[in-house]
């Protein structure tokens, strides 16, 4: 209703045409901001990692004592950084694929075996973010060994990483330019 009402106001009298390009618009912003939001916040994890990683090193071969939370630590970090760049790769249609044979079928195929592909995509996506949801709630307040944090934060990453794939996958059927076309994608759109 509010959407009508801002829509309405300013163009006159509501079209499908006008919703869809707010609804365009809307998921290629999103995208953007996950897309951004996720390269940095990777690149600061990987930062972080290689930072206990020599502290680590440092620690344990010039100063003869070890840390006992830097592999856990690691650990938990890589989860995220795994769960991110699995998001950034999507979104920049780079995971590895096997399209040979898409490739043969005629345009019209292709352009079924590319939505196909997509709404597996979202079904993997609501799998991660159901099951993932699932598994923090049995964590609960568990912790980890070394760390004093709850496991369900390392966690946390599963249902994010398919938060992101449903949010980019929908936006590659619905707003395609949002979404850089992976070179599969090229072949396949019709």
């Amino acid at each position: 209703m509010l959407v009508n009402a801002f829509v309405e106001r300013e163009q006159g009298p509501v079209s499908t045409i006008s919703i869809a390009r707010l609804v365009q618009r809307s998921l290629s912003i999103i995208i953007l901001v996950l897309f951004k939001l996720n390269s940095i916040v990777g690149c600061i994890l990987l930062l972080v990692m290689v930072g206990i990683g020599a502290l680590a090193v440092i620690s344990r071969f010039v100063l003869h004592a070890s840390i006992s939370w830097s592999e856990e630590a690691n650990t938990y970090l890589f989860v995220w950084l795994t769960s991110l760049g699995a998001a950034v790769a999507l979104h920049l249609g780079i995971h590895p694929g096997i399209d040979g044979l898409v490739r043969r079928f005629p345009g019209w195929l292709q352009g079924i075996a590319f939505i196909l592909g997509k709404i597996v995509t979202i079904a993997f996506g609501t799998v991660l973010l159901f099951y993932g949801t699932n598994l923090i709630m049995l964590m609960g307040d568990e912790t980890g060994a070394a760390i004093d944090l709850p496991m369900s934060y390392a966690y946390a990453a599963v249902p994010y990483a398919g938060f992101c794939f449903i949010v980019i996958s929908l936006a590659s059927l619905v707003a395609p330019e949002a979404v850089p076309k992976s070179k599969a994608d090229e072949t396949a759109l019709p």
